[in-house]
C-alpha cells in the first residue's frame, strides 16, 4: 500500500465515524425514553402485586414541578394519608412526562383507583405511553406512533 491510499482509507473511515455519531444521539435519546417507560411500568407493577399481597392501596405518587413530572414515588396508603415507601425515582433530562393523574393506586383485587389511566413519556423523537385497561388494570407500555 502507498502512503497516499492509506490515507485515503483512514479519512473515509473517519466520515463514516462522523456520521454514525452524529445519528447515535437520537438513538440514545430514544432508548432513555424507552428505558423510562418501562422502568415506571415495573415500579407500578411491583405496586399492584404489593396491594394484592399485603391487602393495602399501593401505588405512585408523581412529583410535579413547572408543569411536569419530576419524580415518582412508591407510596402506600395508611388510613387517610399516602406513606413513601421508597426513595423518589428521578425523571432524566430531555424527557417530559405527563399523567392526568397525580397519584396511581392498586386495591387489593388489583384495580387501578383510576381504570383506563394513561402516563405520556415524550422524547426529542419518540413517544411512549404506559396504558392501563380500564377493565383489568393490565399495563401495556407502547411506542406511538
Amino acid at each position: 500500500m502507498t502512503l497516499l491510499e492509506l490515507v485515503a482509507v483512514v479519512t473515509l473511515m473517519g466520515v463514516f465515524a462522523a456520521v454514525a455519531a452524529s445519528r447515535s444521539n437520537g438513538f440514545f435519546a430514544d432508548v432513555t425514553v424507552r428505558t423510562q417507560a418501562e422502568t415506571v411500568a415495573g415500579l407500578l407493577h411491583a405496586a399492584k402485586r404489593r396491594a394484592i399481597l399485603t391487602g393495602t392501596d399501593s401505588g405512585l405518587r408523581f412529583v410535579e414541578s413547572g408543569g411536569r413530572i419530576t419524580a415518582f414515588v412508591p407510596v402506600e396508603r395508611s388510613g387517610p394519608m399516602l406513606i413513601d415507601t421508597d426513595a423518589p425515582l428521578p425523571t432524566p433530562e430531555g424527557i417530559e412526562v405527563t399523567c392526568a393523574q397525580s397519584e396511581l393506586l392498586f386495591d387489593f383485587e388489583g384495580m387501578a383507583s383510576t381504570p383506563g389511566a394513561t402516563i405520556d413519556f415524550v422524547g426529542d423523537a419518540r413517544q411512549w405511553r404506559i396504558e392501563l385497561t380500564p377493565a383489568t388494570s393490565r399495563m401495556r407500555v407502547a411506542e406511538v406512533p
